[in-house]
């Protein structure tokens, strides 16, 4: 944490990623660092990509660059400024996307699983567990009931979908599996990266030992 959040001078910053393009990845694993770190760690990356975003509001928002957040186990990452449903309601007005992902619908409480529901227009749902579908079949009735959701076979999906801003009929449709990863090419990003991005460890704390 000391070596992430020290650093004062970084190679790249969040600020430029969301403004020129690229891609950061920030693993916070609660077995290495902890629970309470790994939740600030995180809290912090998110309030910042947040908080870049809103200060792009004096643009038009054509002159905006598409930015995307994908955030894993979003229910330990909610801790903002300014509450997580204001995220949700305002990131499609500074071109932010959003890709929260949790377990089950019972991690999130009542107000974000509103916000959730009212600002992302089109529902796709890949098989869940019948309590989740219980929560989701009111948006797919009277074409799917939460038996339908709940029983979705490999790769079925049930979309309802946003059509001229109002709601269409509910469908299922079958989806691909996604192609097999490159090992080679894993290795290659991870060596390339490190050459362009990383500041040894012992320079980094060499750094912030003389401040």
């Amino acid at each position: 944490m000391r070596a992430i959040v020290g650093q004062a001078k970084p190679k790249r910053n969040v600020e430029s990623l969301i403004d020129d393009g690229g891609l950061l990845l920030v693993r916070v694993p609660k077995g290495t660092l902890g629970e309470d770190t790994s939740r600030l760690l995180g809290a912090f990356v998110v309030a910042r990509v947040w908080q870049r975003c809103m200060q792009r509001a004096s643009l038009a928002e054509e002159e905006c660059p598409d930015a995307t957040l994908y955030v894993d186990e979003t229910h330990n990452y909610l801790a903002l400024p300014r509450s997580f449903e204001d995220l949700l309601a305002e990131a499609r007005g500074y071109r932010l996307s959003l890709v929260l992902a949790h377990q089950h619908m019972g991690q999130l409480t009542k107000d974000v699983r509103d916000a959730m529901a009212a600002n992302a227009r089109t529902k796709v749902v890949f098989t869940c567990s019948p309590e989740d579908a219980f929560i989701l079949e009111r948006h797919f009735i009277p074409d799917l009931s939460a038996y339908d959701l709940s029983h979705l076979a490999t790769f079925q999906v049930a979309c309802r979908p946003c059509v001229r801003g109002g709601q269409g009929q509910a469908f299922s449709f079958r989806t691909e599996a996604l192609p097999d990863g490159s090992e080679a090419r894993k290795d290659e990003v991870r060596a390339r990266s490190a050459e362009l991005f990383a500041v040894p460890r012992d320079e980094v704390e060499d750094v912030i030992d003389s401040r």
